[in-house]
């Protein structure tokens, strides 16, 4: 590992925003075409490209944070986890706001601009008419209650199949959804 990136990330956890600062710097490469990527899968229905550059540069702050260079993973490869991790929790939130229970879309009718609200919905089911169609049967269901913070064995249970099938379909979900670019 690089001395100076070990000495910057340590002045940066003691409060050097410069330090902080000039990590960024040398990592915006990672920030910026990361949060790009999962803006476009998002396709800006509710979040903006630039809150997934914020959120991504929340990840990589998080990294600085929390990297321990006693492990055998690099920085780098690190605060790309971190960076992913905070990107996926951020489409996660997308998802489940697009998904208003009608009871509470009921109680908001004639809050804000009908329009406005009635494009908002249009969105959210053309998203998740082109997630329906690239998925199987089987990775719907599965999507749609791993979406409900549902455990893999929560999941299995109420589709009558094993952990390992549902694991399995989420690893084909995941891969299919990073493969989908525009919504």
């Amino acid at each position: 590992m690089d001395d100076n990136i070990l000495s910057l990330i340590e002045l940066a956890r003691s409060g050097d925003g410069n330090s902080f600062a000039d990590l960024t710097v040398l990592f915006k490469p990672l920030i910026e075409s990361m949060g790009k990527r999962y803006a476009s899968k998002c396709g800006n229905v509710l979040f903006t490209e630039d809150d997934f550059m914020q959120e991504a540069t929340w990840g990589f702050y998080s990294a600085v944070q929390t990297y321990k260079p006693t492990g055998s993973v690099t920085f780098g490869l690190y605060a790309k986890i971190c960076v992913r991790n905070r990107l996926v929790s951020l489409l996660r939130t997308a998802s489940k706001k697009l998904k208003v229970p009608k009871e509470n879309a009921e109680k908001r009718k004639g809050y804000g601009d009908p329009a406005h609200s009635f494009l908002e919905g249009e969105d959210a089911r053309r998203m998740e008419k082109k997630i329906e169609e690239l998925l199987s049967v089987f990775e719907y269901s599965v999507f749609r209650l791993y979406m409900q913070n549902k455990s893999y064995k929560e999941i299995a249970d109420s589709l009558g199949r094993s952990v390992k099938a549902v694991d399995n379909a989420l690893y084909r979900i995941k891969t299919k959804l990073k493969g989908m670019r525009e919504l």
